[in-house]
């Protein structure tokens, strides 16, 4: 599993010229569609629920995923999200490749 990291807008900096530069870094960043609610997950084989930790996840949070393999298509998953995680349930297979990626909203 991999997580994307970008720089956040900074909260302080020495200067208002350096503040607004920062910020307009992480703007662009943003428009570019460089955002930290992103990742990648791989079901684990021979169970039927995999366990995904994500600091940004909350129970009010929605998971949307995104096959990137043809095993991975060919699931049905159902998501639950929770505090700094989410559990997907899916069918007990031993296939390694059910790989997808994911997004968290809110």
């Amino acid at each position: 599993m991999s997580k994307s990291t970008f720089d956040k807008a900074p909260v302080h900096a020495q200067s208002l010229a350096l503040h607004l530069r920062q910020l307009a870094g992480v703007i662009n960043s943003i428009m570019d569609g460089k955002t930290n609610n992103t990742g990648e997950v791989t079901l684990t084989e021979n169970v039927t629920t995999t366990v995904v930790s994500n600091m940004i996840v909350s129970p009010d949070s929605s998971i949307f995923l995104t096959a990137t393999t043809s095993n991975a298509a060919a699931e049905t998953p159902y998501i639950v999200a929770g505090d700094e995680q989410f559990t997907i349930t899916h069918a007990n297979a031993a296939t390694t490749d059910r790989t997808f990626n994911y997004m968290v909203a809110g």
